[in-house]
């Protein structure tokens, strides 16, 4: 059988379409719209032209979110949780001390006068107040091996003349 140019570039255009399918690929409609490009997901699995990556790993340009747990949280900067322990001049422990860090509460003493807090390392000025106390501002360091800073408030008109005891560390 002779093959004509144009029953020949038809029968090879055939087992190329044929070569495609095999491979999974669908060959667009000629009149269909163009549309762009759309990146493999688990709803869209990818072609030839859009490799699929389902489970990318993470990479150290990937800081580390609930959204992205591949990746774990720098301890220099994670939030270190800890308690923050307050007392008065008599040693004894004091319910609702509300703490604020630039005017924001990080927490407010239970009535064991601990608060639970989560900071990222480094110093704060951490201001300490509750009703029929002076209020108290001081300076923290948060660090890894930080569990409990403790510091005293003082009843109005009682804190010593003097600047208070720095806070303790545990």
């Amino acid at each position: 059988m002779k093959h004509t140019g144009q029953n020949y570039m038809i029968n090879r255009k055939i087992k190329e379409l044929a070569d495609k399918n095999q491979k999974g690929y669908v060959e667009p409609e000629e009149n269909a719209p163009s549309t762009p490009e759309t990146p493999s997901t688990p709803d869209n699995p990818s072609t030839p032209d859009t490799p699929s990556t389902p489970d990318t790993p993470s990479t150290p340009d990937t800081p580390s979110t609930p959204d992205n747990p591949g990746q774990t949280e720098d301890p220099q900067t994670a939030p270190k949780s800890f308690a923050i322990k307050i007392s008065d001049d008599k040693n004894v422990v004091v319910e609702g001390v509300t703490l604020k860090i630039n005017d924001e509460t990080i927490g407010v003493t239970d009535e064991s006068g601990i608060a639970e807090v989560s900071l990222e390392n480094g110093t704060y000025e951490i201001t300490a107040s509750k009703e029929g106390y002076d209020t108290r501002e001081t300076q923290i360091t948060v660090s890894s091996n930080v569990s409990q800073i403790a510091f005293k408030i003082y009843p109005e008109g009682q804190s010593p003349l003097e600047t208070p005891e720095d806070p303790t560390y545990e």
